[in-house]
């Protein structure tokens, strides 16, 4: 790293200035690191100026850690199929304070796209440039004879997770899915599969907090393919279904605890989707699922996606809550202007689910503050976000 100064971009190194982290979305890094996806792989570093493509400064870095977290985040959110971190690192170069990210591709799951509202943006590296892929390249990548199934199962995965949301929206209901690449064999018609679905303890809930497991909810089973406990427009309803999909809902009036009418209490949003993940991650334990499916975690991938139909006219306020009692801190937030909130695709692995699966949450509901104009400062103070924890009590 002491040399890095002189050295040369090329076709596995690239530099960015750290003005590159004032606005992610607009930054088109996921451009660049995709680009590295679909070629030999390498190095980008972020904080370090170049000049005529030579480094010649150092650009350290306020709060790396923090700024590590937000950048891996964005590449996340931002890249197909889902990467994991054996293709994608974030690191804080300590001594510097600048960042590194190393990128090595997994050939079978080429080509990656970088996913914007726009459209998906395929590219790879020419020397130390970033070109288009043409449209052979792109075809030939997905025509791969090692490509596994999750690279070819990944519109499909889209294709059910679209039918458990268009299904959601005939009612006004606050609305999470989860949907995975591949089949993941929960033996639904396992007891402790009711168990985890109807005991909050189970999932390390709090008992009387918002949350998907209700213990009063009816169990049933559906030919042998889903479990569902409660009923659509009933307090909850969850379907959990055996190749691993999950979908839950609420009506959209429970967001409303306290306060003005119409306005959604910030700790409802909060637990919901935190506890969503939770029950997720205990239902795609490795004693809950069958050998074959165990086999996949390495390429266990998931698309998941929050949203609220009947949102028009509904309120979020940032701020946090003490002892149960709301400390708004921008009262002056327009009502949602549309009838329905959709949130964008989150791309997950089952290792972000299972060990993170608080900060899953926390993914999903900042799309929503995003979509009140909100930024994640206003966000409930009991995310914790350097332990990536909601931590409540009770």
């Amino acid at each position: 790293m002491s040399k890095i100064l002189g050295e040369r971009e090329g076709l596995k190194l690239e530099f960015k200035s750290r003005d590159v982290l004032n606005d992610l979305a607009k930054s088109r890094l996921g451009v660049a690191v995709v680009a590295f996806l679909n070629s030999e792989g390498g190095d980008l570093y972020i904080g370090v100026r170049d000049k005529d493509d030579v480094a010649v400064a150092i650009e350290p870095i306020d709060d790396p850690e923090r700024e590590r977290r937000r950048v891996y985040d964005h590449l996340v959110d931002s890249i197909e199929p889902a990467i994991d971190p054996d293709e994608v690192g974030v690191e804080v170069v300590e001594r510097q304070k600048i960042l590194r990210v190393r990128c090595k591709p997994s050939t079978g799951k080429r080509p990656y796209a970088f996913v914007t509202k726009q459209g998906r943006w395929f590219t790879k590296r020419l020397d130390a440039r970033v070109r288009s892929m043409t449209r052979q390249e792109i075809a030939s990548g997905f025509a791969g004879d090692d490509a596994p199934p999750s690279a070819a199962s990944g519109g499909e995965a889209l294709k059910r997770l679209g039918a458990l949301r268009e299904e959601a929206a005939q009612r006004p209901v606050f609305w999470i899915g989860l949907e995975p690449h591949d089949d993941h064999g929960v033996p639904i018609i396992d007891p402790r599969v009711r168990e985890i679905c109807t005991h909050p303890d189970e999932v390390a809930q709090r008992q009387d907090g918002w949350n998907v497991v209700n213990p009063y909810a009816e169990v049933e089973l559906n030919r042998g393919k889903e479990l569902h406990a409660g009923a659509p427009g009933e307090y909850t309803f969850l379907r959990v279904f055996r190749r691993g999909a999950i979908s839950f809902e609420v009506p959209t009036e429970r967001l409303h605890w306290k306060g003005p009418e119409q306005h959604i209490w910030p700790l409802v949003l909060a637990e919901i989707p935190v506890s969503f993940f939770r029950l997720t991650r205990d239902l795609l334990a490795d004693g809950l699922r069958d050998e074959l499916s165990a086999t996949r975690d390495k390429g266990s991938r998931f698309i998941a996606q929050l949203a609220i139909f009947g949102a028009r006219g509904w309120y979020l306020v940032g701020g946090g809550i003490r002892n149960m009692r709301w400390l708004p801190i921008n009262p002056g937030t327009d009502p949602y202007p549309d009838d329905d909130l959709v949130s964008d695709l989150l791309h997950l692995t089952l290792h972000d689910i299972r060990s993170e699966p608080d900060w899953c949450g926390y993914r999903l509901v900042s799309m929503v503050y995003n979509a009140f104009n909100l930024g994640e400062d206003a966000m409930v103070p009991e995310f914790d976000r350097e332990r990536r924890e909601l931590v409540l009590q009770g």
